[in-house]
């Protein structure tokens, strides 16, 4: 490594590391990172996702924290902060952080769709759409935006329109499995529809 005695060499390894799924090693060089920059709200703040995919709450929620103190008005920290929280079960928390960080950005795609994905799990079907429709207005060629509105369509048994955003997303990306796997299935749910709307149709 170059200079390893500066903060930002370390930084860029562990996010590399982190992007590899590599989260024990990419901890280790966000340590070195503020062990010789310790007041880097990002540094901070990368970190405390690391250690939370690695289920140490306590650990992210420290570097959050401090991440805070540093920068409070710091947009990812605020988003980051309330993904661990709802991963905590404190959802009450999670939402107020979420609040902050739509006052900070708004017509964030990445907010949209944690806040699409939260209403989801809830079943809060039509609100889960919005949050999804608002990240694909933020930023058109998120996959993922569009794989997940689909998803919410799927549950409201919307499978023609879901069909659609799944292509959409396979389009957008075509190394989107998740997006070919859910395509399948929405267009067997239409199958199977079809299908008992014919057999009603015939037996009446």
């Amino acid at each position: 490594m170059k200079s390893p005695d500066k903060a930002r060499p370390h930084h860029n390894l562990a996010l590399a590391l982190a992007e590899k799924g590599q989260s024990a090693k990419a901890i280790e060089h966000y340590r070195r990172a503020i062990k010789v920059d310790p007041d880097k709200a990002t540094f901070h703040t990368d970190l405390a996702v690391e250690l939370a995919a690695l289920d140490d709450l306590g650990g992210a929620m420290r570097h959050y924290e401090k991440a805070l103190a540093i920068a409070p008005e710091f947009f990812l920290v605020h988003l980051s902060m309330g993904k661990t929280l709802i991963q905590s079960g404190d959802r009450d928390a999670a939402m107020a952080h979420f609040e902050k960080a739509s006052g900070i950005e708004p017509d964030s795609a990445e907010l949209h769709k944690t806040l699409g994905l939260l209403a989801l799990s809830e079943r809060q079907l039509n609100k889960a759409a919005r949050h999804f429709a608002k990240a694909i207005k933020a930023n058109p060629d998120d996959d993922d935006a569009y794989n997940s509105l689909g998803a919410a369509f799927m549950r409201g048994n919307r499978f023609d329109k879901a069909a659609k955003l799944f292509f959409m997303a396979g389009k957008l990306n075509p190394a989107n499995a998740h997006a070919k796997a859910n395509l399948r299935t929405a267009i067997r749910a239409m199958i199977d529809r079809n299908r008992r709307q014919f057999e009603l149709a015939a037996d009446s």
